[in-house]
């Protein structure tokens, strides 16, 4: 189906509150006809499609409001974004792999997808990683910064060592 006329109907799925199945098939199937494919959905097709759409918006919604949450809650709006938004595509993908076991597919083309997936999951875990490192930078700079003033105010070396312990090893 076109990338225009899907998203018409999903924007038209979100307008009906996700009902009017015989008429979202039956308008689909007219646009379809309009540009000479032979595509049919039935109303069955329409609202499986529906429910897929549905749960990816419910999804959506959820990670929006963990975002605000955590953003609200930590006040590091960029660190927790990055992480959440990390969590969101590990979850993603990790679905995707789970979902690969029922799609009736060619071995060869089971592989390339599993293949892919693969390297979705291995650039999440290195930019996990280096959200980590770039964490525990940071730490270490505040550290540094805090024994620093921590030693200007004329508290003893060994409390300023403490407190910069104590930051390094905060997560």
């Amino acid at each position: 189906m076109p990338k225009a006329l899907q998203e018409a109907l999903n924007a038209r799925l979100i307008e009906s509150g996700f009902a009017r199945y015989d008429e979202l098939a039956q308008w689909l199937n007219n646009e379809l006809r309009e540009r000479g494919l032979e595509l049919r959905f039935s109303r069955s097709s329409i609202h499986r499609h529906a429910q897929k759409f549905n749960r990816k918006l419910d999804v959506l919604k959820r990670a929006t409001e963990q975002a605000k949450v955590l953003v609200e809650s930590t006040g590091d709006a960029e660190g927790a974004m990055h992480e959440a938004l990390l969590k969101m595509a590990q979850n993603e993908n990790y679905q995707l792999l789970y979902d690969l076991s029922d799609l009736p597919l060619e071995p060869t083309d089971r592989v390339n997808m599993l293949a892919k997936i693969n390297a979705g999951i291995a650039r999440i875990v290195q930019a996990s990683v280096q959200s980590k490192r770039w964490q525990a930078e940071i730490r270490q700079q505040v550290a540094q910064q805090a024994e620093s003033e921590a030693q200007k105010q004329g508290i003893s070396k060994d409390t300023a060592a403490a407190i910069r312990a104590a930051i390094e090893g905060a997560k």
